[in-house]
């Protein structure tokens, strides 16, 4: 029997979900367009994480700029009928027969998924701008667990992850950025409130690079925690808080800052 880790609570729990599902999209769709079979792994193993970290509803998150539609939730039929379901909304939707529907299931957990669509392929553009539609299911019972994953437009992917720029998106309001930093990733949940970028940065001076952090915050009027912990700094202000971390990199060091909104109780 596998036991999980327990899920992280509120903002933390978000801010992995995001991360997870920015590095996910990116892998599968290249994996998709050249080794169909590599991508069926990485799809079966994303969705029993994807079904832990997704609360039940339909969040929207905005990753470098773009917007995944999420729902998880459960239904009272079968596992084969949501993959059925799947299977048959990607064939009218897949990008023209080009790229296959990849479906997997057995008696417990399945999945279906595939390209909705590819625009401007052999163009000027980006060739790889294509919409993502994946379903993932999981027997509970008599009851199905799913989780469900689309692209509200097709996905720029070139655009989205650069190799040598700051990605698109956005900073966090009055939180500064490392000197000569990058921009990886950032992600917001407008209707949870809750935000977060991932910078690259120069340097390997972990401590450095938080001393400069509190006194920046500070000097930008966030209240800063006096309570030490190693790799992060946390700190209030703007109606809500912030927790910085902070970890070496093979070609430097990686900031991530997360901000939660506050809400009134």
């Amino acid at each position: 029997m596998r036991l999980r880790a327990p899920s992280p609570p509120g903002a933390r729990r978000w801010q992995v979900l995001a991360v997870l599902l920015g590095g996910a999209v990116a892998i599968a769709v290249w994996l998709w367009t050249r080794a169909p079979a590599r991508a069926e792994a990485e799809l079966l193993r994303l969705g029993p994480e994807l079904l832990r970290l997704t609360p039940e509803g339909s969040p929207e998150l905005e990753i470098n700029g773009e917007r995944l539609r999420v729902r998880s939730g459960r239904m009272e039929e079968a596992l084969p009928t949501l993959l059925h379901r799947a299977t048959e909304r990607c064939r009218d939707r897949a990008a023209s027969g080009e790229l296959p529907v990849l479906r997997w299931g057995n008696d417990d957990e399945g999945f279906a998924g595939c390209l909705t669509e590819v625009a401007g392929r052999g163009a000027a553009g980006d060739p790889w701008a294509v919409g993502v539609a994946y379903w993932y299911g999981m027997r509970d019972g008599e009851h199905t667990r799913f989780v469900r994953v689309e692209s509200a437009s097709p996905l720029p992917l070139r655009r989205m992850f650069p190799s040598d720029s700051d990605a698109p998106g956005f900073d966090l309001p009055g939180v500064p950025r490392p000197d000569g930093g990058t921009r990886l990733l950032s992600a917001q949940d407008p209707r949870a409130g809750h935000a977060m970028v991932i910078y690259r940065a120069s340097g390997r001076d972990l401590g450095a690079l938080r001393r400069r952090y509190r006194r920046m915050l500070r000097d930008g009027g966030w209240t800063v925690s006096r309570r030490a912990t190693a790799g992060t700094v946390r700190a209030a202000g703007r109606g809500g808080r912030l927790i910085l971390t902070f970890d070496r990199t093979d070609d430097g060091s990686r900031v991530v800052a997360l901000f939660e909104r506050r809400v009134e109780r």
